[in-house]
């Protein structure tokens, strides 16, 4: 840790907790865009993460007070919560059960040793136990959390465990499990795997007998990875990064190996594991060394190390035709019908003169059947263009979208709710700044906690003359 790189991450960590209290609701508590009134299970979420943070950096507790305070007169009489805002998607019969595990928990962990954390607890006792108790796997993993967090030896929190361990996936080498639904954070597909996965491993941890198999789930996460070294989502990344975190042990200090890298039987440069650099990333390019066709790629370790690989690979594929008015096809593949999410982009003229308007048409549909509450629409800014951004000003005033963010590339627009079939629509206008001929960035559609649920439109070129 250098001086260099300790004032980057303070840096970091200070901008990152000024954008968490912009999210903060009057009276306490946190929403996904900062409005009134709060939502119980982000309050409960910024709760754990700013607990969290202040482990590594100092923060204003003042802020986590007044969320735990706006929590407690949200409870029930009965020791649960309920969210108003619950995702549509969620396959849980009860929701109150998983939102007040989940609040439990997020509870428990920071210490609260509350009446507020007392009777929540027996809530989710009573939830998982008897005739009706859950088999859901990830109504189960937020229970042992709950439990065990604030008694490591909790009988039911033990229960759940043994319970969420005789529906795992298991493996020889590897341990998962697969969610049904979507998680309490929207997350669905292999995304939503990644996040009950994590949470089943930060349960694990708890439970000394389990190491074996908290290791089984550790090493599931690391080969669940997606090529760009993350985890499908970014929730979900976060929560693989709490579990290997919490659950991997430092690796020896007298590690030291060499590994030898060939491509197609020639020698690469070789990589050295030191004491020193036995946690970092280290990271080779094979693109000079690889050829058209079948490829081969050895390693070979000499020495001790505990260490993973990942090897991934890039390709591009042209657009059907050269590119069109926009439709809703995906990386130069034509169109499937009926895709999760659909996105249409039309332009109403393609040659135009310096200083001249160009007008964009913008159509979202939503094929599934459960609506999806965060969907992102990423809309390419053309080379020489500049967008209106008071039209953008005017959707989110009209409530038509519910937010948005600009760059000199692209503009992003969130939507907190898309329903099946009921197509969100909206225009803006584009200024052409100088002459130019210019394709446009693809513009695309996905769901932000599931993003294999997407589609892109074909670029369209542009002239100005």
């Amino acid at each position: 840790m250098t001086p260099e790189a300790s004032m980057k991450l303070e840096q970091a960590l200070n901008l990152g907790f000024q954008r968490l209290c912009t999210f903060e609701v009057s009276g306490g508590g946190f929403d996904w865009w900062g409005h009134a009134p709060a939502n119980v299970l982000l309050s409960a979420y910024g709760i754990l993460e700013l607990s969290d943070m202040n482990k590594v950096y100092p923060i204003d507790m003042a802020l986590v007070d007044r969320a735990k305070s706006w929590l407690r007169g949200q409870q029930r009489s009965d020791g649960s919560w309920r969210e108003a805002h619950l995702p549509h998607s969620l396959a849980i019969a009860s929701a109150e059960l998983p939102v007040t595990a989940f609040v439990a928990w997020s509870l428990a962990e920071t210490g609260d040793a509350s009446e507020t954390v007392t009777r929540a607890l027996d809530y989710v006792r009573r939830g998982v136990s008897g005739n009706a108790a859950t088999k859901d796997p990830y109504v189960l993993a937020l229970a042992a959390n709950a439990l065990l967090a604030r008694d490591a030896k909790d009988a039911t929190g033990l229960a759940c465990v043994e319970r969420l361990l005789a529906v795992a996936t298991d493996a020889e080498k590897t341990l998962h499990w697969q969610m049904g639904g979507s998680t309490l954070t929207y997350g669905g597909g292999e995304a939503g795997n990644v996040e009950l996965t994590a949470i089943a491993a930060l349960a694990l941890r708890r439970v000394p007998a389990e190491t074996p198999r908290l290791h089984k789930a550790l090493t599931w996460l690391i080969q669940a990875k997606d090529p760009r070294g993350g985890w499908h989502s970014t929730q979900a990344t976060i929560l693989a990064m709490k579990a290997l975190l919490a659950g991997s042990s430092k690796q020896a200090t007298s590690s030291r190996a060499r590994v030898a890298l060939t491509v197609n039987g020639k020698s690469v440069a070789p990589i050295d594991v030191t004491p020193e650099t036995s946690d970092l990333l280290q990271q080779v390019d094979l693109r000079e060394h690889v050829v058209k066709g079948e490829n081969r790629v050895e390693l070979a370790v000499e020495g001790e190390a505990a260490m993973s690989y990942q090897l991934s690979t890039r390709y591009y594929l042209p657009w059907p035709g050269g590119g069109g008015r926009g439709g809703g096809g995906a990386g130069g593949r034509p169109p499937e019908a009926k895709r999760p999410v659909e996105i249409e982009v039309a332009y109403d003229k393609s040659t135009l003169a310096v200083d001249d308007t160009v007008d964009c048409r913008i159509r979202v549909t939503y094929n599934l059947p459960d609506p999806a509450f965060m969907v992102i629409v990423d809309l390419g800014i053309p080379p020489g263009f500049t967008p209106d951004a008071g039209a953008f000003a005017e959707l989110v005033g009209s409530k038509r979208i519910d937010k948005y963010s600009i760059t000199g590339r692209q503009i992003t627009v969130y939507l907190g709710n898309v329903a099946r079939e009921r197509p969100i629509e909206f225009s803006y206008s584009l200024r052409a700044r100088f002459p130019i001929r210019a394709q446009t960035p693809e513009s695309a559609v996905y769901e932000y906690y599931n993003p294999a649920h997407r589609a892109t439109a074909a670029p369209v070129k542009l002239e100005v003359r």
